[in-house]
Protein backbone atom coordinates (compact mmCIF):
# COMPACT_ATOMS: atom_id res chain seq x y z
CA UNK A 1 0.00 0.00 0.00
CA UNK A 2 1.37 3.40 -0.89
CA UNK A 3 2.00 6.08 1.74
CA UNK A 4 -0.68 8.27 0.15
CA UNK A 5 -3.31 5.52 0.35
CA UNK A 6 -2.36 4.68 3.93
CA UNK A 7 -2.45 8.36 4.89
CA UNK A 8 -5.98 8.67 3.45
CA UNK A 9 -7.19 5.64 5.38
CA UNK A 10 -5.70 6.87 8.66
CA UNK A 11 -7.09 10.38 8.18
CA UNK A 12 -10.58 8.94 7.58
CA UNK A 13 -10.26 6.77 10.68
CA UNK A 14 -9.18 9.73 12.81
CA UNK A 15 -12.01 11.87 11.41
CA UNK A 16 -14.54 9.17 12.31
CA UNK A 17 -13.16 9.00 15.86
CA UNK A 18 -13.67 12.74 16.21
CA UNK A 19 -17.13 12.78 14.65
CA UNK A 20 -18.49 9.69 16.41
CA UNK A 21 -17.07 10.42 19.82
CA UNK A 22 -19.39 11.92 22.39
CA UNK A 23 -16.37 12.81 24.51
CA UNK A 24 -14.35 14.69 21.90
CA UNK A 25 -11.09 13.77 20.24
CA UNK A 26 -9.15 11.10 22.14
CA UNK A 27 -5.94 12.18 23.88
CA UNK A 28 -4.16 8.91 23.03
CA UNK A 29 -4.52 5.92 20.75
CA UNK A 30 -3.19 2.73 22.31
CA UNK A 31 -1.87 0.01 20.00
CA UNK A 32 0.63 -2.81 19.78
CA UNK A 33 4.23 -2.38 18.64
CA UNK A 34 3.80 -4.20 15.32
CA UNK A 35 4.95 -2.55 12.09
CA UNK A 36 1.35 -2.01 11.01
CA UNK A 37 0.86 0.26 14.04
CA UNK A 38 4.16 2.13 14.24
CA UNK A 39 4.77 3.05 10.62
CA UNK A 40 5.99 6.59 10.11
CA UNK A 41 2.94 7.50 8.03
CA UNK A 42 0.47 6.36 10.68
CA UNK A 43 2.36 8.08 13.50
CA UNK A 44 2.60 11.33 11.49
CA UNK A 45 -1.15 11.34 10.83
CA UNK A 46 -1.97 10.66 14.47
CA UNK A 47 0.41 13.39 15.60
CA UNK A 48 -0.98 15.88 13.06
CA UNK A 49 -4.45 15.27 14.50
CA UNK A 50 -3.16 16.26 17.94
CA UNK A 51 -3.50 12.75 19.33
CA UNK A 52 -0.72 11.08 21.30
CA UNK A 53 0.30 7.44 20.95
CA UNK A 54 0.64 4.83 23.65
CA UNK A 55 2.11 1.57 22.41
CA UNK A 56 2.02 -1.53 24.58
Amino acid sequence: MSDAALRTIVQRLLASLTLDSTRGTPLFLRSGNGPEFVSRTILECISAAGIGTATI
